[in-house]
């Protein structure tokens, strides 16, 4: 992926949304990390699409430290603190287009949207 239109990165219960040619915009979590990728995908109609790794254009980056928000776990040092608190929890970064390959099936699939509703997808043999 090259260039995301859209990227969502959350930090305890603030995202932080930035659209390709929009000024950036900020609000509070509503529900979970994992609900905010939900509706996303749902709106752009990656998420009926169910093609095995790859679910529409979307590249998802968890932090290790997100657990801490999830089970509502005690951070015992200073040094957890400040990391959990300066790291997001979740990157969601939607493209275009994705050009995924497959080393074992020996595969690659180009996964596109054209806007809402619109994935498409193509499969080339290598």
């Amino acid at each position: 992926g090259f260039d995301p239109f859209e990227i969502i990165e959350v930090r305890g219960d603030e995202l932080l949304i930035e659209r390709r040619g929009r000024q950036a915009e900020s609000g509070r979590l509503s529900g979970n990390v994992f609900s905010v990728l939900a509706e996303r995908l749902a709106h752009y109609g990656a998420a009926t699409m169910m093609m095995g790794p790859v679910a529409g254009a979307c590249i998802v980056t968890l932090a290790y430290d997100l657990i801490y928000r999830i089970e509502r776990l005690r951070v015992d040092s200073a040094a957890n603190r400040r990391t959990l608190n300066s790291e997001p929890d979740a990157v969601f970064a939607f493209y275009d287009t994705l050009i995924v390959h497959d080393y074992a099936e020996r595969k690659t699939e180009i996964v596109g949207v054209g806007g809402p509703g619109a994935w498409t997808r193509f499969l080339i043999r290598c």
